[in-house]
């Protein structure tokens, strides 16, 4: 803090003109003075210590990448995204937004988080600072006055940015703009592609995302015709059984019928409060039969039925079930279905990952935080509007 930089100089003053008083001390004239110059050169430390050096804006940002900047039909990177605005800050007053483009700061260029902070830092508080926004239309300019800090907030304002309290269940699912945290699982069938699920702070549901090694991510909201038109773009690989049963469990997990997903159970953890297990027998996914011809088994829960199912895997990703054996009902629930998002339900979870609710399939999840996790965010952001 700018005090706590202060306070040092306070001492060494203190102790300079005390050390002077004392010398004095034998003069009284001189000795007064002394402690009154002392008093004026503490008062103006402190006077100087309590105003803040620059204004502030109240936002954050990370230099755009050449993928951001593709989506964005920009001919090369530059500027830089609002990755965070803080509540009642003079950014969200003025409309500053989550995954804004930023390409200037009055009228200079900048193209990291370096470069717009060091401009910023020239402006004092109560001061104008002009941004240009990069935009469809156009480029547009955002005027703010930058604020002092914390005591700047309003209570109108701070509110907008409230994150609402969300019923699991209900159609009220989480937004893009909501997201703060995720975890990815790189896909074996397609080459540089990863499965995301990414979360809010508070809020019950996740998305789920289709992340290709190029191109913008595709939001996996449980109906077959998404996952049938990537794999119109870019057919699976289903060459080896690792492949095959991956996805699978990609497949069953992502297109839902009215109930939900049809999650494949391979461990007893996969069990909705560790229940059903001795129902169940879980085993992990059995693939037969040569490419071109793959035939799986698994066992299978949806709405709360266990199910031994058989498969044929056929080219180009489709997969039809051959037959099913029912194996019993469990009756602990921890996931909803609704919006195309999952969302806990308030049950017993399977696992205590810090997630809402477990994983739309088993496999080496990673979580992710920084310039990765932004950079999806801000391509998801984009393609919402």
């Amino acid at each position: 803090m700018v005090k706590d930089r202060f306070s040092s100089w306070h001492r060494q003053f203190a102790g300079l003109f005390a050390g002077l008083g004392a010398r004095l001390s034998g003069r009284t004239a001189w000795g007064f003075a002394a402690a009154l110059l002392a008093v004026l050169a503490l008062g103006w430390l402190w006077s100087g210590a309590s105003e803040p050096r620059r204004g502030v804006l109240g936002a954050s940002v990370y230099a755009v990448s050449d993928r951001i900047a593709r989506e964005a039909g920009m001919e090369a990177a530059r500027g830089v995204f609002v990755i965070s605005v803080l509540d009642g800050y003079a950014a969200q007053a003025h409309g500053l937004k989550l995954g804004d483009i930023l390409l200037s700061v009055d009228g200079v260029a900048v193209a990291s988080q370096g470069e717009f902070e060091a401009e910023l830092r020239k402006i004092k508080p109560g001061g104008a600072v002009s941004f240009t926004r990069h935009a469809v239309e156009g480029p547009e300019t955002v005027a703010v006055t930058l604020g002092r800090g914390v005591e700047d907030r309003t209570g109108d304002v701070a509110k907008t940015g409230e994150t609402p309290t969300v019923t699991a269940g209900t159609s009220e699912g989480l937004a893009p703009q909501e997201m703060h945290y995720a975890r990815r699982l790189a896909l074996a069938f397609d080459e540089g592609a990863e499965l995301w699920e990414i979360g809010g702070w508070g809020h019950p549901c996740l998305r789920s995302y289709f992340v290709p090694a190029d191109g913008p991510p595709v939001f996996l909201d449980g109906k077959a015709a998404t996952v049938h038109r990537i794999n119109a773009q870019r057919a699976p690989e289903l060459g080896s059984e690792a492949q095959a049963a991956q996805y699978l469990r990609y497949y069953n997990g992502h297109i839902w019928a009215k109930a939900g997903a049809f999650e494949v159970i391979e461990r007893e953890a996969d069990l909705p409060g560790g229940a059903g297990a001795e129902i169940a027998r879980p085993a992990p996914v059995r693939i037969e039969g040569a490419a071109g011809a793959r035939q799986a088994e698994a066992v299978v829960l949806y709405a709360g039925q266990l199910f031994r199912a058989r498969y044929a895997i056929q080219p180009g990703g489709r997969v039809k079930m051959l037959s099913d054996e029912k194996l019993g009902t469990i009756t602990a629930r921890d996931t909803a279905f609704a919006a195309g998002q999952r969302c806990a339900t308030g049950g017993a979870h399977r696992e205590n990952t810090g997630y809402p609710v477990p994983p739309a399939m088993s496999g080496a999840w990673e979580n992710l935080a920084g310039p990765e996790f932004y950079e999806v965010r801000q391509l998801i952001l984009m393609q919402a509007g």
